[in-house]
């Protein structure tokens, strides 16, 4: 009997990760055992299989099935040994240019001159190069990445190249109907990420009229035609008031999730906005009570508070982002970021980053972790200081950082961020200081105060 691998399944092997396959739009490969992949190389719809309890199980899980007459797999599902270290992901800058003038934004339309982009070529030598380390999904990012004058034609190439989008991030504005029809043909699961930022305050904070109506057409059209979205917001002491009256209106639009992010201390924020930005405190406080009075309105859409919490309506339950672990499931092996250990960064200009919110501390200290452009990315997830900083452990953290080995919340906060580390010390080694006023400040005891009829999901 000749079996085959379920359309949905693709075989993968790297370094210390050699047994193991991706699930169509699953975020992350699975590990196998030896005797599970090596069983599956055969499923590959012309090797004759003697039945097994092993194939049966495997069948059971939907791994495999029994193939039909000529059936073969697919190039994405065939087997690739990775000469790499194992990273699934990548957000991927296209270009750095955006065409709105956003105030605490350095992709603003104002420095246009110091952006870059991937042209067509590179992109193409690009991403051969991600299908050969084992990347899966990308998010793209940018600047605006309707901008990139070939969007469509990388969009296209990802797919072609074996990989699939998961976000695309914009600020809306080239979103219509017809380009909607367009990437539907090529995929109709990709999440849209759009920036809206309050009814009578989105214009100001975009620099350029007319954001906030093409911000809300482009949410609508996306719903229209059955994609996922999802509204990032900044939140500040100028716009604070505009958010429940924001989340209200976009629960009744059919938003599924609206993400409630601290505008935080850019270089061009404390230039353009320095008193609108939230201290720590004052953000999680207007946060709580933002929650609060969400949890009010009969809303159903899930909010998301930026480093502080989730409210999940539907099923009357919150959690807390920065708890990332038990007490009990803790390990000093444990990754300093787990970000930092599935998902490569990379810039416009082909810099590679753990994540992109560190990448201007990177910047101003002069850190540089490879160039996608100048090096290949294969080298990069080899060995050298990106496969340093990526594979740092809690454990190494805290040998140089006795203030947070000492800490009694050491081992739910597991050093914490370390973007934020920066923002709030100057430091990429130091404590996070926002997670230092989380715990010692009873936000824990304050959320179950104000949430009533909500539950906490622990870890």
């Amino acid at each position: 009997m000749k079996y085959i691998l379920n359309d949905n399944v693709a075989l993968r092997s790297w370094w210390f990760y050699p047994y193991a396959y991706y699930f169509r739009y699953y975020n992350q490969a699975k590990r196998l055992t030896r005797a599970e992949f090596e069983l599956l190389e055969h499923c590959n719809g012309t090797d004759e299989i003697e039945p097994s309890e092993l194939l049966e199980q495997l069948i059971q899980r939907k791994l495999c099935r029994q193939a039909e007459k000529q059936e073969r797999l697919s190039d994405w599902q065939k087997l690739k040994e990775c000469d790499n270290f194992y990273f699934p992901a990548m957000k991927w800058m296209i270009t750095g240019k955006c065409n709105l003038n956003c105030l605490h934004c350095f992709n603003a339309r104002d420095n246009e001159k110091l952006q870059s982009q991937f042209s067509l070529e590179e992109a193409e030598k690009f991403l051969d190069e991600a299908r050969d380390c084992g990347i899966d999904y990308i998010q793209i990012t940018g600047g605006e990445p309707f901008c990139h004058p070939q969007f469509m034609e990388i969009l296209k190439s990802i797919y072609s190249h074996g990989m699939f989008v998961n976000v695309i991030n914009t600020n809306g504005w080239f979103i219509s109907p017809e380009i909607l029809d367009e990437i539907k043909k090529i995929d109709d699961a990709v999440r849209f990420i759009v920036s809206y930022d309050g009814r009578g305050y989105h214009d100001m904070i975009r620099g350029q009229v007319g954001a906030e109506k093409k911000a809300l057409e482009a949410i609508t059209a996306i719903i229209e035609k059955g994609f996922p979205v999802v509204v990032n917001a900044q939140i500040n002491r100028e716009n604070s008031g505009t958010m429940l009256e924001a989340a209200k209106m976009l629960s009744d639009m059919g938003v599924g999730t609206m993400r409630v992010c601290r505008t935080s201390e850019s270089f061009r924020c404390l230039e353009n906005m320095k008193d609108a930005i939230m201290p720590w405190q004052e953000y999680y406080d207007s946060a709580l009570e933002l929650a609060r009075e969400y949890s009010e309105t009969g809303c159903s859409m899930e909010l998301r508070f930026w480093e502080f919490m989730t409210l999940l309506p539907d099923i009357k339950a919150y959690s807390f982002s920065m708890i990332k672990h038990s007490e009990e499931s803790y390990s000093d092996d444990f990754p300093i970021c787990h970000d930092f250990r599935k998902t490569v960064s990379v810039a416009s200009d082909g810099s590679l980053y753990p994540c992109m919110q560190i990448a201007s501390g990177y910047v101003q200290e002069n850190r540089n972790l490879g160039n996608v452009k100048e090096t290949s990315l294969k080298s990069c997830l080899q060995k050298g200081d990106y496969i340093n900083e990526a594979f740092s452990t809690v454990g190494d953290f805290m040998k140089g950082c006795s203030e947070c080995a000492e800490c009694r919340w050491r081992k739910v906060c597991c050093a914490g961020c370390r973007a934020l580390a920066y923002t709030t010390t100057g430091r990429f080694d130091g404590p996070d200081r926002s997670k230092c006023l989380f715990f010692n400040g009873g936000y824990i005891e304050k959320a179950a105060m104000m949430l009533p009829g909500y539950e906490e999901q622990k870890l």
